[in-house]
């Protein structure tokens, strides 16, 4: 009888770990063309894309007034850019679709993107330099964050908080916009970022290349789950062995 309760306690806690072993696990990417041509003097829109890698539909707030997800009622996107070259920062860069307004949020209100679906969105816009040469770049690297959740945040950069660090991890994408004689763009590149849960630091979803293993991390809770189930299994049989040897 003995026996039998702890199979049934083991098997118990074997669900429980498989439980979580199978929750949705967030996951994204960022993309955008890396060479981009263009014109004096030209509005440039920064096309872009979200692309949902989840288990899970992204669900964006009906509305931006401030605040965590929580008190917005759904996810919330961010984004940074910095620069080098001439630099689109100094020549009236905005986010958003519309030059000299902030209009960045509004393409994602009350916006779902469902498992594999992705979304199109203007990252940006300047006015291109017309007192630069043909051929002068200017070089930018741009953010693109996702807070699921107050707690499960997601970006292409660095991320630490209290008892987790993540910032020696870089998927930022870097884009040459150069002048020339026609308006021209590369195919676009994804870029996956990571997701953090903030409130214990565990790394739920990253790219395959990221080395988990030189950070100051916690184990992702579907493997870790695995591995727990693993010990269970492995005491089961041993117990199954005992009882075998002294019938």
């Amino acid at each position: 009888m003995k026996y039998k309760n702890s199979c049934s306690l083991l098997v118990a806690l074997a669900f429980l770990c498989l439980s979580f072993s199978v929750s949705a696990i967030p996951m994204y990417s960022f993309g955008i063309s890396t060479e981009v041509t263009i014109t004096s003097g030209e509005v440039v829109f920064i096309e872009a894309s979200l692309r949902n890698l989840g288990d899970e539909s992204i669900v964006f707030a009906p509305s931006f007034p401030g605040g965590v997800p929580s008190v917005q009622g759904g996810s919330v996107p961010g984004a940074g850019a910095n620069g080098g070259g001439w630099n689109i920062l100094s020549n009236g860069f905005t986010f958003g679709p519309t030059v000299g307004l902030e209009d960045f949020y509004s393409q994602f209100e009350g916006i779902s993107i469902n498992p594999n679906e992705e979304l199109d969105f203007i990252l940006g816009s300047f006015i291109a330099p017309t007192n630069e040469a043909l051929g002068q770049s200017a070089i930018s690297q741009f953010n693109f964050r996702l807070s699921y959740t107050d707690n499960i945040q997601g970006t292409l950069s660095g991320i630490s908080g209290s008892g987790f660090d993540y910032s020696g991890f870089n998927n930022t994408p870097t884009v040459n916009f150069t002048l020339g004689t026609s308006h021209s763009s590369s195919t676009k590149e994804y870029f996956t970022g990571i997701v953090v849960d903030t409130s214990n630091g565990s790394l739920l979803s990253s790219p395959n290349w990221f080395d988990v293993s030189k950070t100051n991390s916690v184990p992702e809770p579907s493997s870790l789950s695995i591995i727990i189930l693993g010990f269970l299994l492995l005491i089961l049989l041993n117990q199954e062995k005992l009882v075998n040897e002294n019938a």
